[in-house]
């Protein structure tokens, strides 16, 4: 049969379209949407989003690749390179220049097309090693698409995704991820025949669609009527009932095969061909229909065809001469008869031909013999080696493809060597999943090497460590683990101690991860034990500056400071300045751990200093955020502050923000957090919350989070944030930050009047902190141990419960016991920061609160302390308490006045924060002591406190704690007591009389009496 055998109009799938078109017009409002459009091979889906494209009217620009079925999953990137070669031809080059941006430079590595002058330079740039490259290339490609969007909606198609190489699914995964705003659409199209259970495509597919914005489209066959209406535009006229009825039962409802029935004679299909891979996969009538469609191809047709679906890919004629032996008139004799036959189609935008149906490719190559197969990949490979022009365009590709083919030629050498030279590229591309994949199939044909070979070749070992970095990389731990073990059997230690030192220092990092922390140390032990110190080298350097990251981890800083000074000298003996760098990072860190406050800020901006000349990427974001952390934990906060900002930006220019500008954020936040910026915190941890696909970031913003609402008094957002962070250290998690989320809780705790749980809190981040030589993080918590101790007794004494005030009474020994042996510190340390002797004093004050005879003084030394520091919320928390202690004074002259003062400026401050809490907290011991705090303040506007509606807070419960064992302050709130109730209840607890309370509340002593009959 001659002429159209493609319906010219879509039928069948008005629905479906539908729902893409309402995609576009979500993406044209500012909502980015994923679709993945499934169904059986030949059922429809290519056309249906051609015709989203390519539709009158469709104003939206179109990025189309499609996934190849080449080797172990297909090239790395082959739907983003083709897509970006499709938009290089179709923009101006102004309009090309202004869309790639930033990104152009590291997408010319894809695409040597776009380079500006010349081809890309293939090797990697500095800073961009490791799983960071790739997330740089990500966060590019991401920015494209932005840009790209700006006046049209986007829809990046992805074509035949069932066949996505790792670095591709990376990528969609991605995108999905954290495409917000940007007017895109991505649309994978997915053969479900193809999956059936697919390990590596299955589980993705299912964690790709949680993402917001996804929507899966599955396509159905068509019907009997629509098949007939699919006929009529074919033929274009109307088939008889008996042919619709014959071609409906045949083709099962599937558009391509109702195609490929016309055009093979109206289903006439011959037998069935004989079995294969490809083939078995196809239904009985149309691989039979296929197979006698090629069968009987002339000569040079059917060289051809063989040619194409053997390579797998649109290819160029040149490449089809070559690997058939046919002259170029031939070629073009065989191409224009497949044409007439609709076996191949020539591509709208490139010179490139491709057979009609990836189904007819499986078909040809399923009815070809062995020998037929590995001659045609032997002949595909010579001459893309001899051609590399000819091949895929990017450079990964073209190593990958000649790789695959020598390999389906079972020609060990040539695919050996040839898979070494792909890894390499695919490395260049942070494709790291494919370079494991091409490294591990080299290992595997060592054994088929002949002896010549092997003796040229690097060894097996080296190919191992270089196979386990590429699938560490690419998160392959399980792989990374099985290759190192892998070379630990090759040969005993005694033969070479050197390389299996590297081995076990390689083990112990993937058994940290693994959260195997014991096994971990002893495999670095181990390492180090292997790996002689002389004659210096660079081997040396880094399995002692592994085994002291695992004993740092572990929080024993005084040992890992040595082990860390060993492997700076070594690193320095090598001339190994990155090893000398990161070592130096983390001695820092050991010493300041360990008090040594100078020495530990010093090592770490030795560190930096470092990582700015020889390691500007990763190596320099990773010590700033360190430099920033321990300049704020030594009061230094200004500098922290620079740091920490400083970070922000390299990573933003490195492509890195969403791997390390996070944590930066949530150390600038903690920071301003401590300076009262909390508007401006607030800020840092809502970008760093929109940069994370989850919208909570790491857990270190989950506690800064959580502090914040706590201090403004959104105590329903802190108990979320808490519950945020609570599921995040039930996992592997640093015992520091474990320590600081329980610090974080101890507050929320003790300002919503549940000492209790403060107190439970506090030991459970101390017990974080055992056998850690930590003593900064134990400051904060012994203080609010010691400030839960009190409120419990407060409550004890309030109810008259002696057992009660006993038990509150021993925890705060407790709690003294381990001040006095933290400040001791009688091992030699000596944190003398002044925020740690600020920390000290409070933990003090606190204990002076127990026996209700708190100490006027002590909060005021502390409050000017706290106020030195820049530590506004901390010191206003200080005057209030001083206010408390002076009326808690009996007999004083001017008592009530001199609280004022201080109480006004603890009030003033709280307004100024919006500290909603402590402001009520000075609101309700002004009433109480009948305080007009506005009479005492110039200005009564600064002391105007925001309701706590106005706010964003909950209510707090009066400051004074009402509640008898267990929960009973609640319970008498929900007994029906009124505030007025409260109030008299708070003083006829602690034992005053009548006369005094009407005093106390400005009301009479009858109305006083008759609310405490109405208690009663």
């Amino acid at each position: 049969m001659t002429g159209r055998v493609s319906s010219p109009r879509l039928v069948g799938r008005e629905e479906e379209l539908a729902r893409l078109r309402a995609a576009v017009a979500d993406a044209e409002g500012g909502r980015s949407r994923f679709l993945l459009v499934g169904g059986d091979a030949g059922i429809g889906k290519s056309r249906l989003v051609a015709e989203l494209v390519g539709s009158p009217g469709a104003e939206v620009r179109a990025m189309i690749g499609g996934c190849l079925a080449i080797a172990d999953g297909g090239l790395p990137y082959a739907p983003l390179a083709e897509a970006l070669r499709r938009l290089s031809r179709e923009l101006d080059p102004a309009t090309l220049d202004h869309v790639l941006g930033p990104a152009r430079a590291e997408l010319a590595r894809l695409v040597p097309d776009l380079a500006v002058d010349s081809p890309a330079t293939v090797g990697p740039t500095a800073g961009s090693a490791g799983r960071a490259g790739q997330a740089r290339l990500f966060e590019l490609v991401l920015g494209l698409l932005g840009r790209l969007g700006l006046d049209h909606p986007v829809v990046l198609i992805v074509e035949d995704v069932h066949w996505a190489d790792d670095a591709t699914r990376d990528l969609i995964t991605y995108l999905v991820a954290n495409l917000r705003t940007e007017h895109v659409v991505v649309v994978a199209t997915l053969r479900t025949d193809a999956t059936g259970g697919d390990p590596r495509i299955d589980p993705w597919l299912a964690d790709v669609m949680r993402g917001p914005g996804c929507e899966r489209i599955d396509l159905d066959p068509l019907s009997a009527p629509e098949v007939a209406d699919q006929l009529r535009a074919i033929l274009g006229s109307p088939p008889s009932p008996s042919v619709a009825a014959a071609i409906a039962e045949r083709s099962g409802g599937n558009a391509l095969f109702v195609e490929e029935l016309i055009a093979a004679g109206a289903g006439s299909a011959s037998a069935a061909g004989p079995d294969g891979v490809a083939a078995a996969r196809l239904p009985e009538t149309l691989r039979g229909m296929l197979a006698a469609r090629i069968r009987d191809l002339p000569a040079d047709t059917a060289a051809v065809v063989r040619a194409m679906a053997v390579a797998g890919r649109a290819v160029d004629d040149r490449l089809l001469g070559a690997a058939t032996g046919l002259p170029a008139a031939a070629v073009h004799t065989g191409l224009r008869d497949a044409l007439a036959r609709h076996l191949v189609a020539v591509g709208a935008r490139t010179p490139l031909i491709d057979l009609h149906h990836v189904l007819l490719r499986e078909a040809i190559v399923a009815d070809l013999l062995g020998g037929e197969r590995r001659a045609l990949h032997a002949a595909l490979a010579t001459a893309l080696t001899a051609s590399p022009e000819l091949a895929d365009p990017s450079p990964a590709g073209a190593a990958g493809e000649v790789a695959h083919h020598w390999a389906a030629a079972d020609r060990p050498v040539e695919a050996y060597r040839t898979a070494l030279a792909a890894a390499d590229a695919a490395m260049t591309v942070r494709a790291y999943a494919e370079a494991a994949r091409h490294r591990r199939r080299a290992l595997d044909l060592i054994p088929r090497l002949p002896p010549e070979v092997r003796a040229e070749s690097p060894d097996e070992v080296s190919l191992l460590l270089e196979a386990e970095d590429a699938a560490n990389l690419a998160s392959d731990f399980t792989a990374a683990v099985e290759l190192v073990e892998r070379g630990l059997r090759l040969g005993a230690p005694a033969v070479d101690p050197v390389r299996a030192g590297i081995l076990e220092s390689r083990l112990g990092y993937h058994r940290w991860f693994a959260g195997r922390s014991d096994e971990a140390l002893a495999h670095h032990r181990r390492a180090v034990e292997l790996v002689p110190a002389e004659p210096p080298s660079l081997a040396r350097a880094r399995v002692v500056r592994g085994l002291g990251g695992a004993l740092m981890g572990l929080g024993r800083y005084r040992e890992s400071a040595v082990v860390c000074e060993q492997a700076i000298a070594a690193a320095r003996a090598a001339d190994a300045p990155v090893e000398e760098g990161r070592a130096l990072d983390m001695l820092g860190m050991d010493r300041f751990g360990i008090g040594d406050i100078e020495g530990g800020i010093a090592a770490l901006e030795a560190a930096c200093d470092i990582a700015r000349a020889h390691d500007p990427g990763e190596g320099l974001i990773v010590g700033l955020h360190n430099l920033a952390y321990h300049l704020g934990l030594a009061d230094r906060l200004d500098e922290a502050l620079a740091a920490a900002i400083e970070g922000i930006a390299a990573a933003r220019r490195d492509g890195l923000d969403r791997r390390y500008g996070l944590t930066l954020r949530a150390a600038a936040a903690d920071i301003l957090l401590r300076l009262g910026r909390w508007d401006e915190a607030d800020a840092l941890v809502a970008e760093g919350r929109s940069l994370d696909p989850a919208g909570e970031g790491p857990l270190y913003l989950v506690i800064v989070r959580l502090r914040l609402a706590t201090a403004r008094g959104h105590f329903e957002n802190a108990r979320k944030a808490l519950v945020v962070g609570d599921r995040m250290a039930a996992g592997d998690v640093d015992f520091d930050l474990v320590a600081y989320l329980r610090t974080a809780a101890a507050e929320l705790a003790c300002w919503t009047g549940r000492p209790d749980r403060a107190a439970a809190a506090v030991e459970a981040g101390l017990a974080a902190l055992e056998g850690s030589d930590d003593v900064f993080l134990a400051g904060p918590l012994l203080a609010l141990g010691a400030r839960a101790a009190a409120d419990r007794a407060e409550t004890a004494r309030a109810w008259r419960d002696e057992t009660a005030l006993a038990d509150a009474r021993g925890a705060a020994a407790r709690i003294a016991a381990r001040l006095d042996h933290l400040v001791a510190v009688p091992d030699g340390r000596s944190p003398t920061t002044r925020g740690f002797a600020a920390t000290a004093a409070w933990a003090r004050a606190e204990c002076g609160r127990l026996e209700a005879a708190s100490d006027e003084q002590a909060w005021g030394g502390l409050a000017d302390a706290w106020r030195g520091l820049d530590l506004p919320a901390q010191a206003a928390y200080a005057w209030w308490r001083r206010a408390e202690a002076i009326l808690a004074g009996r007999g004083r002259r001017g008592q009530r006045a001199a609280a004022a003062k201080v109480l006004a400026v603890a009030a003033v401050e709280a307004a100024r924060l919006g500290a909603a809490p402590l402001g009520t907290a000075a609101a309700g011991l002004a009433r109480r002591a009948r305080i007009d705090l506005a009479a005492v303040v110039p200005s009564p506007d600064a002391v105007a406190q925001p309701t706590p509606e106005a706010a964003g807070a909950e209510a707090p419960l009066p400051d004074i704690p009402i509640a008898g064992p267990g929960d009973g302050r609640r319970k008498l709130v929900e007994l029906g007591l009124t505030t007025r109730q409260l109030e008299v209840l708070e003083l006829l607890a602690s034992g005053r009389t009548n006369a005094f309370i009407g005093h106390v509340l400005a009301i009479s002593r009858s109305t006083a009496s008759d609310h405490v009959g109405n208690i009663m």
